[in-house]
C-alpha cells in the first residue's frame, strides 16, 4: 500500500523562499504615504464603496481595459495608467479622498509630484477591484465554452420492442 510522505523540511523551506515578495501586499494593499508632509494611510475602497461609487469606477475600469496590454508593459506604462486617471479625474478625486479620509480641498490643493505619488499610490492600492472587473468576462467566457464543448444527451432511454433485439436470457 503506497503511503503519502511529508516533505522534507528544506523542500519546505525552498518552497517559501520562492513565494513573491509581495504576498502580504495582496493580502493587504493599504499604503503608508506622506503627502504633502502629512502621513497618510491610502486604503483599498470596501465592497459597499465600490457599489456606492460603481459608475465612476466601471467608467474608469473601461478605460483602463481598453489599454493594450502591451502599453503598460513599457517604460511609459506608468504614464498611460495617470493619464487615464487624469481623464476620468472628476470622479478618482472622490475616490481618493474617501481612501485617504481627506477633505477634496485638500487634494485639490496639492502640488503636482504630491498628486501624481498619491493618484499613483490609490491605483496601486485599488487595482485589485479593477483586475477583478476586467477579468469576470474572460473567466465566464472560458466557463461558457468548456460547457458547450461537453458532450451530447445520448439517445432516449426509452426504446420501442419492436425495432430492439430480444435480450437473452442469462444461462
Amino acid at each position: 500500500m503506497a503511503r503519502k510522505m511529508a516533505p522534507k523540511p528544506a523542500a519546505r523551506r525552498s518552497r517559501k523562499a520562492a513565494a513573491p515578495a509581495d504576498d502580504l501586499a495582496v493580502l493587504f494593499p493599504d499604503r503608508e504615504i506622506t503627502v504633502a508632509g502629512v502621513q497618510l494611510t491610502v486604503r483599498e475602497l470596501t465592497f459597499e464603496e465600490q457599489v456606492a461609487h460603481h459608475a465612476v469606477l466601471a467608467d474608469l475600469a473601461d478605460a483602463l481595459g481598453a489599454i493594450p496590454p502591451d502599453a503598460l508593459q513599457t517604460e511609459s506604462g506608468v504614464n498611460v495608467v495617470l493619464d487615464v486617471l487624469a481623464a476620468h479625474w472628476e470622479g478618482v478625486r472622490g475616490l481618493v479622498a474617501i481612501s485617504t479620509g481627506q477633505p477634496l480641498d485638500w487634494i485639490r490643493a496639492l502640488g503636482g509630484e504630491d498628486g501624481e505619488n498619491l493618484a499613483l499610490t490609490w491605483w496601486a492600492v485599488n487595482q485589485g477591484f479593477f483586475m477583478r472587473r476586467l477579468l469576470r468576462p474572460a473567466l465566464m467566457r472560458r466557463v461558457l465554452q468548456v460547457g458547450a464543448g461537453s458532450s451530447q444527451p445520448s439517445s432516449s432511454t426509452a426504446t420501442a420492442a419492436r425495432t430492439s433485439a430480444a435480450t437473452p436470457h442469462a444461462s
